[in-house]
């Protein structure tokens, strides 16, 4: 009984330490977190980097739209189904944090080829991160590895870090980039983007902040110019969209 008191108190359960459920997750989670560091994105660009987050964060059920049962089990649904990982823009508007997703990443497993109910899901996925303006990278674990070697067994972690950023690297900066750009270009988001004439007005305050971090160490340097190129790349890609649907 004692047990059952305990456990009711929240009591009874050990901590637990990691969010992931795979070994790749750990170590995934933590080569994104130095990415994100290197590159400066809370400082410069106020983007967080999340994990496990719930569907039901991002996205609503319109009420007058569906039944009652529709709702309650997408509601549901999108109360268990998590992204693997998310970046994310922070900003306090009217004495609120606002979180506005730019980018999502999801592991594919060795087993995501042959599990066609995990495909389903994940295609799911794919149309709400679409729906919220949050390219998608999805990391395939097949792909990792090294002539035949499984990437989980490359000899260290520097190895393994090494054959993540080859890889995936360019494309997980250029979907942060073109997920915070985008809400501008395209006014998805919310009030504080509203007040900034263009998306290039963005950009200059952005590399303005990454002007002043640079001055901290030639690594910064390094990655204020990276930053430099891909926004203006970026930007001139999205204008030639934006030009393309006002004449549609």
């Amino acid at each position: 009984m004692n047990n059952f008191r305990e456990f009711n108190n929240g009591k009874a359960p050990a901590v637990r330490s990691s969010r992931y459920d795979s070994e790749a997750e750990k170590i995934i989670s933590v080569i994104l977190h130095r990415i994100w560091k290197d590159y400066g994105l809370y400082e410069n660009m106020d983007i967080l980097l999340s994990s496990q987050q719930p569907l039901d964060n991002y996205i609503e059920i319109p009420k007058a739209r569906y039944s009652e049962v529709f709702e309650n089990k997408y509601r549901n649904k999108h109360k268990w189904m998590k992204f693997d990982f998310i970046f994310e823009s922070v900003y306090e508007y009217k004495e609120k944090l606002n979180y506005v997703p730019v980018a999502v990443i999801e592991c594919d497993g060795e087993m995501y080829h042959d599990n066609i109910e995990q495909q389903k899901l994940d295609s799911y996925k794919d149309g709400i991160a679409e729906n919220i303006g949050a390219p998608m990278l999805r990391v395939k674990y097949r792909e990792l590895d090294v002539n035949g070697t499984a990437w989980s067994r490359l000899p260290s972690f520097e190895a393994k870090e090494a054959r993540f950023r080859e890889l995936y690297e360019d494309e997980l900066i250029n979907n942060i980039i073109r997920g915070r750009l985008t809400k501008t270009v395209n006014r998805r988001a919310a009030e504080d983007f509203s007040k900034m004439q263009s998306a290039q007005k963005m950009v200059d305050v952005i590399l303005k902040r990454y002007a002043r971090w640079s001055r901290y160490s030639e690594k910064n340097m390094k990655y204020y110019g990276e930053i430099g190129k891909r926004m203006q790349f970026i930007l001139e890609l999205e204008r030639q969209k934006s030009n393309i649907y006002s004449k549609l």
